[in-house]
């Protein structure tokens, strides 16, 4: 077991390293890192995220039509658009809530357009989710919500070892003093606070944000923002739907409002 802690601009979560049950690993040598085969060289440079000429609809409202493009790992990626342009089923799709009516989606090599969601448990394992309504466990205090996660995530790590990360996490984005408080007793704000701490704590691959400073004062969006960014930086790839572009992301997809087709009268009955 190790624990590594990242102290770069204000980044305090720690770096669970679970090596339980994995054995010690043996040092690839030079020799052997120049061998790796042109194909598994292609693999390892492939996006971890790739969509390709997508379009969803619900019932005759097209939310997402021929939308295409591709992010790798370290790429803050933002997501922007009216209400209703879509940002939050781009966010379903590439999480493998929904599947795309037409079009392809690929997560980690993972192809989530596909009737059988082959991978799914792997790509959702590896990626963090933050909801716009936070998804909090109303029993549990902000410091137990973090705890629980990290629990169900990384199962062979000791609590005490859990416990300190999730400490660390709180304090990332400001809460540690609000850590033994249950959802009902902390503001909206700090509700998607703890949300964003529960997700950065479990160093997902990918994180997925729907909306993260929607109900934040201008203090703590700028540091939620600077969390992602540095999640990015750290290595993971990171997608943020938002309104408002207050960051500097490497790519920014921008999502038109799709036409509403007209609604066809009733024809009257005859009596």
């Amino acid at each position: 077991m190790l624990i590594v802690a990242a102290a770069a601009a204000g980044w305090g979560l720690f770096l669970v390293i679970d090596k339980v049950g994995r054995g010690t690993q043996k040092r690839r040598s030079p020799v052997a890192k120049r061998a790796v085969s042109p194909v598994k060289r292609a693999a390892l440079q492939r996006p971890l995220l790739e969509m390709s000429e997508v379009r969803k609809a619900f019932g005759k409202r097209v939310v997402l039509d021929q939308l295409s493009f591709s992010a790798s790992l370290g790429d803050l990626v933002a997501v922007t658009g009216d209400s209703g342009a879509g940002k939050s089923t781009l966010l379903r799709l590439i999480h493998g809530q929904l599947r795309p009516d037409r079009g392809r989606v690929w997560v980690d090599g993972h192809p989530l357009h596909r009737r059988f969601l082959r991978g799914i448990e792997r790509v959702r394992r590896d990626s963090g989710f933050i909801f716009q309504d936070h998804r909090l466990l109303p029993r549990l205090n902000a410091l137990e919500n973090v705890i629980v996660a990290l629990q169900m995530a990384r199962p062979d790590v000791p609590y005490g070892v859990i416990r300190r990360a999730a400490h660390e996490a709180l304090e990332a984005v400001g809460l540690t003093e609000d850590r033994g408080k249950f959802p009902a007793e902390l503001s909206l704000g700090e509700r998607q606070r703890v949300a964003v701490a529960r997700t950065l704590a479990l160093r997902p691959r990918l994180v997925l944000a729907d909306e993260p400073t929607a109900s934040l004062d201008e203090g703590n969006a700028k540091r939620v923002l600077e969390l992602l960014s540095h999640a990015a930086c750290d290595g993971a790839l990171v997608v943020v739907a938002t309104h408002h572009l207050d960051f500097r992301p490497a790519q920014v997809i921008s999502l038109p409002r799709l036409p509403i087709p007209p609604k066809t009268p009733r024809r009257l009955r005859r009596k």
